[in-house]
């Protein structure tokens, strides 16, 4: 999450993580979130995760990341993994 938020409502199907991936005592207020997606993911999915955040503090320019991953190990580069393009798998989000 980016600095100055925080998380106050939590999707199903996330779990709170620290940014290191280690558990998380909370539901709500975690810096980082694990979400699980049931199946395999085609190209032109399209899925949200609904999450509610509160800006406690404004941080003019900071940002986070969205990212998308197996879980476990990684996507691997195609054709012998299942991903032609590992460089999409990153979105920035910014709450500014």
């Amino acid at each position: 999450m980016p600095q100055g938020t925080h998380v106050a409502g939590v999707p199903t199907g996330c779990i709170p993580r620290t940014l290191a991936g280690g558990y998380y005592e909370n539901q709500t207020g975690a810096p980082r979130y694990d979400c699980s997606l049931p199946y395999w993911v085609p190209e032109d999915t399209q899925r949200t995760f609904a999450f509610s955040v509160r800006v406690d503090t404004v941080v003019p320019g900071t940002t986070s990341a969205v990212s998308i991953h197996p879980t476990h190990g990684e996507f691997g580069q195609y054709p012998f993994g299942f991903d032609p393009d590992l460089t999409n798998n990153t979105a920035a989000l910014a709450v500014n």
